[in-house]
């Protein structure tokens, strides 16, 4: 299991952790626990985390990214989170459907 690591002061530069987080899900099928100082959140845990994200706007370069990964605009650093999480937690799912299909064959 992967884990990645935040160590920054600002917590909006946490997005990018849960970005890369949500790029892990999408290629291995499970979520990685990221610590934030010091603390351990489990896989599960990404909303969690999500709630440490400030409601602030977002600044252009996140926009940019997540505009990649939504259809729609994206309103703001928390709320941005919590998506990545429920993103997060299809990828997982739509990984383990895959597999079952992939057993009954």
């Amino acid at each position: 299991m992967t884990t990645l690591r935040f160590d920054g002061d600002d917590r909006r530069d946490l997005l990018d952790t849960l970005i890369e987080a949500v790029r892990i899900t999408d290629e291995t099928g499970e979520r990685p626990s990221v610590e934030v100082g010091g603390q351990v959140y489990a896989g599960y845990e990404l909303a969690r985390l999500a709630g440490l994200l400030p409601d602030y706007d977002l600044r252009e370069h996140h926009a940019a990214k997540v505009a990649e990964m939504f259809e729609l605009p994206q309103q703001g650093y928390r709320h941005t989170a919590y998506n990545l999480a429920i993103r997060a937690a299809q990828n997982v799912a739509a990984n383990k459907q895959r597999r079952a299909l992939m057993r009954k064959l």
